[in-house]
C-alpha cells in the first residue's frame, strides 16, 4: 500500500491511494494535526478537518499514533488513553465529511499513550494499547517515586481492551511485570537512581497475527523483551523473556545519546518485534546489542497449535 505524504512537518495527513480499483485510506501521523486528502482526477486537495492540538470531542492534546482498521481510527492521545473515531464519512467522500468520536478509554495509571494494535482472538475483537509513560510521567527515578507514593504503578505497560463493542472499550488485562508492582518499589527505585527517562517501561509491542493473535511480544527497555500467551486475553501469561547482556557504551545508541547508559547496567530494548512462525523466531533490536534474533524452544511455547502465519505487519 502506498501513501501520499506532502511534506514532513509536525502535521498529520490522511494518505489516500488506489489499489485494484479500491480506495484505501491510511493515516500517517507525526504529532498534532490531521487533514483529509481527497484523490480524484484533479490534483489532491488538502482539507483541514482537525484543528491543531485538538481532535473532535477531545478538549486538547496531541496524537502520538494513529491506527486505521476498517472505518475506525484508534488515536493515542498524547498524555492519556485512546480515542476511537468513525471515519466512514471521509472514506465515502461525503460533502463536509465529519470525523465522529465513538468512545474514549482513559485511566490514571499511565501517560504518554504510545500505540495500539487492533487484533482478533478466537473470533473476538480486542485492542492492544501500549503506554510510553508511567503513572507520573516518563519513568524517571523522580517520577517513579511520585507514582509509588500515590500507590500507582511507576512504569508504563501494555494493556488489552475488549472492543467487540466499539462504543464501550472494556479493559480486560494489564501486562505488568514485577517491577510495576507497588509492593516492589523499595527494591526497584534504587536501581534507577540517576536515570531520567523510560527505565523499566514498555515501548513497542507486536502480535504474531492480528487476525488470529495468540502471542504478544513487547520491548520493555531495561526489562528487555517479554513474550505473553494471549489466547485468553483476560489472563495473559508470560512465556518467555530475553535480557540482553550489558555492553560498553555504543556510539550512536540512543541509550548513550539520552545519557541513560550505565556501566554494567541493562541494555535498552525499545524496538518493534517480528514473529517468524516458520522458523519459530522473534526478531527485534536493542540499543547497544543491535539486531537480536531469538529462538523459541520448549514444548509449552510459541508457536501454539492454533498459531498461524501472518502476511502483514503486526
Amino acid at each position: 500500500m502506498s501513501c501520499l505524504l506532502k511534506h514532513w512537518t509536525d502535521r498529520c495527513f490522511w494518505g489516500v491511494s488506489r489499489r485494484s480499483g479500491a480506495d484505501i485510506a491510511r493515516l500517517l501521523c507525526c504529532a498534532a494535526l490531521a487533514m483529509a486528502v481527497s484523490l480524484h482526477a484533479a490534483p489532491p486537495q488538502l482539507t483541514p478537518r482537525l484543528t491543531e492540538g485538538r481532535w473532535p470531542g477531545i478538549k486538547a492534546g496531541t496524537a502520538n499514533a494513529v491506527m486505521l482498521s476498517s472505518h475506525y481510527v484508534y488515536v493515542m492521545m498524547g498524555y492519556n488513553g485512546v480515542a476511537i473515531f468513525d471515519i466512514s464519512e471521509v472514506q465515502q467522500r461525503l460533502p463536509n465529511a465529519q470525523i465522529k468520536v465513538v468512545s474514549k478509554a482513559l485511566f490514571q495509571d499511565g501517560t504518554v499513550a504510545q500505540h495500539t494494535i487492533p487484533i482478533t482472538v478466537a473470533g473476538k475483537q480486542y485492542m492492544v494499547m501500549v503506554d510510553e509513560g508511567g503513572s507520573a510521567g516518563l519513568a524517571s527515578a523522580a517520577a517513579a517515586k511520585v507514582a509509588c507514593t500515590a500507590g500507582l504503578p511507576p512504569f508504563p505497560m501494555a494493556r488489552i481492551y475488549d472492543i467487540s463493542d466499539e462504543k464501550n472499550p472494556t479493559p480486560v488485562s494489564k501486562l505488568m511485570l514485577e517491577t510495576h508492582d507497588v509492593k516492589n518499589c523499595d527494591q526497584v527505585l534504587p536501581d534507577i537512581a540517576g536515570l531520567s527517562i523510560f527505565t523499566y517501561g514498555s515501548h513497542y509491542c507486536s502480535v504474531d497475527n492480528r487476525d488470529n493473535a495468540t502471542a504478544l511480544a513487547c520491548s520493555y527497555f531495561n526489562s528487555g523483551v517479554r513474550v505473553f500467551d494471549i489466547r485468553d486475553p483476560a489472563r495473559p501469561r508470560e512465556i518467555a523473556y530475553y535480557n540482553p547482556p550489558s555492553t560498553g557504551s555504543m556510539p550512536g545508541s540512543s541509550h548513550a545519546v539520552f545519557g541513560q547508559w550505565k556501566a554494567g547496567g541493562p541494555d535498552w530494548c525499545a524496538s518493534r518485534l517480528d514473529f517468524d512462525l516458520a522458523k519459530k523466531q522473534l526478531i527485534t533490536m536493542c540499543q547497544d546489542n543491535g539486531l537480536v534474533v531469538l529462538q523459541f524452544t520448549g514444548t509449552d511455547n510459541w508457536p501454539f497449535s492454533t498459531s498461524t502465519a501472518s502476511l502483514s505487519q503486526n
